[in-house]
């Protein structure tokens, strides 16, 4: 029968690091993650879901977790870099200060129509009301023109 080495009192190696470690290893800086989400938004031609993201980055050998990524994300909202889009649970980058976003419900295409009087009047009636906002958001579902002209056949 064949003897097993003695025991030193440590469990075998495998070669690799414990998780935590490996982690601490490979931490993107906040700045660096910023930037890194930033550039995932730019190059999409939609809204993005934070899981969206990390498989953006993923494409790219970035490895981040869930929880770095909402930080970072947090972080750029309140710098006002990206907006949410509350019917989509998704980020982009901000393209209109003050604006409705219209989202097709044909085609998922998002539009964003300025509204700064709108905005500024919702608020107003919002501060005359007592209730403090840091983010207002206007969202609408509906169709685009687009959509609606491709079901009359393209006729005007």
């Amino acid at each position: 029968m064949p003897q097993s080495p003695p025991s030193t009192g440590h469990l075998p190696t495998t070669g690799r690091e414990p998780r935590q470690e490996r982690s601490r290893q490979h931490r993107i800086p906040a700045a660096q993650l910023d930037e890194l989400v930033l550039a995932a938004l730019a190059r999409a031609a939609a809204p993005l879901s934070a899981y969206q993201i990390i498989a953006a980055l993923r494409d790219e050998r970035k490895t981040v977790a869930p929880p770095p990524i909402y930080r970072a994300l947090k972080r750029l909202l309140d710098q006002g870099e990206i907006e949410r889009i509350e019917m989509l649970s998704a980020y982009r980058i901000r393209i209109v200060e003050k604006c409705i976003h219209a989202i097709c419900d044909s085609c998922g295409g998002l539009s964003s129509i300025p509204a700064s009087h709108a905005v500024d009047a919702l608020n107003a009636a919002m501060k005359h009301a007592g209730f403090a906002s840091p983010r207002l958001s206007i969202e609408a579902t509906g169709r685009c023109a687009r959509c609606e002209l491709a079901d009359r056949g393209g006729a005007g």
